[in-house]
């Protein structure tokens, strides 16, 4: 069953259970599915390595690293929107580094109200950039789909001697008799004329 997109995974990473708790606070449970907790940029690696996190949280640093370079190796992956939370004495090194891989950093401390709307953003982002590569991929399919009936199309057009009206007639006729597919009638057409 595929994944409600409105319902997000996120991977809170800081190096207490105290900051994660109070992070963890502001993800309300209807938008949040399930919310991970690494205490270690390692660990955070790990979680984030198999597509899991929509949204992943750094509160830097962390007991391993600043926490920047792992903000820049989950956003360079593409799956997920990062939010790093930066004390001052390293934000403007951070900001600069950041903005080039679209990762949004807050200073902190900052509001809880603040806080709340940033992530409420990136939650919004994600499930708009999720539809947009839903949207794409059906397209993807759609145009192999065409690519693939268009091959055999002209495969019976110089086997058969039929026009183009006729092969995508045959295809639509065929498939509805079988009551398959036209790509499966497609692939048929071109193991009999390519093999």
């Amino acid at each position: 069953m595929p994944k409600d997109r409105n319902v997000l995974n996120a991977l809170i990473v800081s190096s207490t259970g105290g900051s994660f708790e109070k992070i963890r606070s502001l993800l309300p449970r209807i938008r949040f599915g399930s919310v991970l907790h690494a205490s270690s940029a390692n660990e955070a690696r790990l979680k984030a390595s198999d597509g899991f996190c929509d949204i992943v949280i750094i509160s830097t640093p962390l007991r391993d690293e600043s926490g920047i370079q792992l903000a820049v190796d989950i956003s360079g992956r593409g799956r997920a929107e990062v939010l790093v939370l930066a004390g001052q004495d390293i934000y403007s090194q951070a900001s600069y580094i950041t903005e080039r891989y679209g990762i949004i950093l807050l200073a902190t401390p900052c509001s809880r109200q603040v806080l709340t709307q940033t992530v409420n953003v990136l939650a919004t982002e994600r499930i708009k950039l999720a539809n947009l590569f839903d949207q794409n991929q059906r397209l993807r399919e759609k145009l192999d789909e065409m690519r693939l009936c268009d091959r055999a199309k002209l495969l019976l057009m110089q086997n058969l001697g039929m026009t183009e009206a006729q092969a995508h007639k045959y295809i639509e006729k065929t498939a509805m008799d079988r009551c398959v597919k036209r790509t499966a009638i497609a692939s048929d057409i071109i193991k009999t004329y390519e093999s």
